[in-house]
């Protein structure tokens, strides 16, 4: 069980308390530690306004081997705004009947199945779904009209059986392939630098140009080389049960290939050893699926509590899937929002999306996946955690959020490495929870860029170590290292969306990453 500490703000003022705190217990049990501006708020000292040393103005004093990482390649096809597909189907067409008080569940699960490149239209009204509407094969958008909502009132342990599971994974709609499996493997065959845009393999003769394969890493057992790795090296080691052998899954899109060398469509994050078996999977992806303008709802019960269960999930982006997006999507009375926690997943934009009624657990969380978006959020209900990262999680952003709540920036340990959070326009707190035993807050090179009010990066243990970076209004001094903390006051900070930024600058960026990697 999780003893972590979390940040917690009451009154304008910023508090380090345990992480199990309740909102009467705050200025009894917490220690304060900064405040939040008000308009009596006194200067912060250690402020510079205009622009970080690490990018300048337009990026002109990014460095593609610093701690900076990039994250231009967040989101669909790598950034791209996700299409409008053109409707093929309407779901009255297979039974289902808006507005009345019968089952549509059987209705929508065949028009999705009937789907095979198109958009199936849910007209205006209310339809009940009672279990899982599984999407498992490419090129599939549900798309609701004007005042179109699923409504369950059944929660996941009811349909599928009771699973702790469900506190984190499981949607109604559910995302994922058939059979997620790998179809061939491939053997590394060199060694590889962060930043290289290439891997030598056996034999590529498996591989296709343009397809998504992952890179399975495995370190040896009793060593902690590979998780030291995505931690910039730190000492406190993962030793869960479940994460022995240490394994890392990387998606990647393969560009070109020249005989043996496979060319990669973005530079690589992490270091990469023989040592830890590195081999390519070949795989099926599900691909092009969308889920948008509509409500999801669920029947408003209680909240029963952190981890208890039973757990009414709304979205789940499962295994291997890429290319997929969520767009214009109410979430109402969720234990769970939107969650992306499929190994190899890769390249899904959550956007223009809304969570409100009453409490829950994550609102949004990027587990396993890599290069995911979440942008255009707003978040009106209480979670315990409003924004998770975890579990090898990497170049995931998250940008322009807003909330009626303070937000939890929650971190899930396990490895989750080189993520942003960019121009969240709500007070926050920072967040360690998950397992002790699963390693340190969060793996190397995590960003936070402009965020609303003081931040005290220093408010939780261990994270100076992991080279996280912290640009903003901050309640500490100044910090400048190369292998540790980076804490940089600055007010007013321009750009003040380092994502967005850097999706503008792409074309200087990836020719200053290019240098010395092309073939």
């Amino acid at each position: 069980m999780s003893s972590g500490k979390i940040s917690v703000s009451k009154d304008h003022i910023l508090y380090q308390c345990p992480s199990d705190v309740g909102p009467d217990e705050i200025e009894s049990s917490c220690v304060p530690i900064a405040c939040y501006p008000t308009d009596q708020y006194s200067e912060n000292p250690n402020l510079h306004s205009g622009s970080s040393q690490l990018w300048g103005t337009s990026g002109e004093r990014w460095n593609p081997q610093g701690r900076l990482p990039y994250f231009w390649s967040a989101g669909y096809q790598s950034g791209e705004e996700p299409p409008r597909v053109s409707e093929t189907r309407n779901v009255l067409e297979f039974g289902a009947i808006p507005n009345d008080e019968t089952e549509d569940t059987q209705a929508f699960q065949e028009a999705i199945d009937a789907i095979k490149n198109g958009a199936l239209r849910v007209p205006a009204g209310r339809y009940i779904i009672r279990d899982v509407l599984r999407i498992s094969h490419s090129n599939v958008v549900i798309r609701g009209e004007k005042g179109a909502t699923i409504y369950i009132d059944r929660s996941l342990d009811d349909v599928k059986g009771s699973s702790s599971s469900w506190n984190w994974s499981g949607g109604f709609l559910w995302v994922e392939p058939q059979d997620p499996r790998t179809i061939a493997s491939v053997a590394v065959t060199k060694n590889a630098k962060r930043g290289e845009w290439s891997l030598h393999v056996q034999d590529a003769h498996k591989i296709r140009s343009g397809s998504i394969v992952y890179l399975h890493l495995q370190d040896k057992e009793g060593s902690f080389a590979l998780e030291q790795e995505l931690h910039n090296g730190q000492q406190w080691g993962a030793d869960c049960d479940w994460q022995r052998p240490y394994e890392v899954l990387l998606p990647l899109k393969v560009a070109s290939i020249t005989g043996n060398r496979i060319q990669l469509t973005q530079p690589l994050r992490m270091n990469i050893d023989v040592a830890w078996n590195p081999s390519i999977g070949v795989i099926d992806t599900v691909e092009e699926v969308g889920i948008e303008d509509l409500t999801v709802e669920f029947n408003d019960v209680p909240y029963t509590g952190h981890n208890v269960g039973p757990n009414r999930n709304a979205i789940y982006f499962g295994r291997k899937v890429a290319n997929s997006w969520v767009r214009g999507v109410t979430v109402m009375n969720a234990d769970n929002g939107i969650i992306t926690h499929g190994w190899s997943s890769k390249w899904i934009t959550v956007k223009d999306v809304v969570l409100k009624g009453r409490r829950g657990h994550h609102a949004l969380q990027a587990s396993s996946c890599h290069d995911c978006l979440f942008e255009n959020f707003r978040i009106d209900s209480e979670w315990i955690h409003a924004l998770t990262i975890s579990t090898h999680a990497s170049g995931t952003v998250f940008s322009n959020g807003e909330s009626s709540h303070v937000m939890e920036l929650d971190h899930h340990r396990n490895g989750a490495f080189e993520n942003l959070f960019t121009e969240i326009r709500t007070p926050i707190r920072l967040g360690i929870h998950g397992d002790d035993c699963a390693g340190p807050a969060a793996g190397a090179r995590n960003t936070y860029w402009n965020l609303f009010g003081v931040v005290n990066p220093t408010s939780l243990p261990g994270w100076e170590y992991s080279q996280a970076t912290y640009v903003g209004d901050l309640a500490t001094p100044d910090l400048f290292t190369e292998d540790r903390g980076w804490y940089e006051n600055v007010s007013d900070v321009s750009p003040k969306n380092l994502y967005e930024a850097q999706r503008l600058n792409r074309a200087s960026m990836t020719a200053k990453q290019s240098e010395g990697n092309q073939p």
